[in-house]
């Protein structure tokens, strides 16, 4: 009987920051925690990849304009951001965009998308799976969504 060879699963973060956006997530690696990719390239073991998605820039530079930079500079608080930020639309375009990403990862890479900590409005839980088989993330995102509209009371 043939053995083969399975590779080891690599859990990846997509979680916006100031010219960080993938985390590996892996728990057992040394380097647990650390930014390996933003809006333009992420780099795993023994590959790196180029994205060629002007959304995603786009959607990195909405979050860092519109809620990073007004949170760090002082002008307004995370707390006050929950109430004067599109959290909704942006996690709506993020999940949208995080499909996308998957596309491109290898088999053994799983991804999730978080919230940045600047997020307080409570909208989306702690992570979304960004599975594979897209009826399977097209019925995370329409459950998400509806979840969404209830709390913001547009439902």
């Amino acid at each position: 009987m043939k053995q083969t060879k399975t590779k080891k699963l690599f859990l990846i973060k997509m979680e916006p920051d100031a010219n960080a956006l993938f985390w590996n997530d892996n728990e057992s690696d040394e380097d647990y925690g650390a930014c390996i990719g933003d809006d333009e390239h992420l780099t795993l073991p023994g590959r790196d990849i180029d994205f060629n998605m002007p959304e995603l820039k786009e959607w990195l530079s909405l979050f860092v304009f519109q809620a990073l930079a007004p949170c760090e500079s002082g002008e307004t608080t995370p707390e006050d951001l929950a109430k004067t930020f599109y959290w909704r639309d942006f996690h709506k375009r993020g999940i949208a965009l995080a499909v996308e990403v998957k596309k491109l990862l290898p088999k053994n890479c799983v991804l999730k998308y978080a919230a940045p900590f600047e997020d307080k409005s409570g909208l989306l839980p702690d992570e979304v799976l960004i599975d594979e088989d897209l009826q399977h993330v097209e019925n995370v995102q329409e459950n998400l969504f509806n979840f969404l509209a209830l709390k913001d009371g547009a439902l």
